[in-house]
């Protein structure tokens, strides 16, 4: 797992963020299968389930 902090936010513009936080989860291949933009409660349950399908379910 990599959690960025980006202070100039070249990477959030170059991936067209629109809100903080800004969510990417990548899988092994280098592919984006997961973007969100801000945070609302119970996001945390989708990203959840996100990150258990893609890497804990091989």
């Amino acid at each position: 797992m990599l959690i960025s902090i980006e202070p100039d936010l070249n990477s959030f513009k170059k991936l067209n963020g629109k809100a903080m936080p800004y969510t990417l989860i990548v899988n092994s291949s280098n592919n984006v299968i997961y973007k969100h933009n801000g945070y609302v409660p119970g996001d945390e349950i989708i990203l959840d389930n996100k990150i258990s399908k893609e890497f804990l379910s091989k």
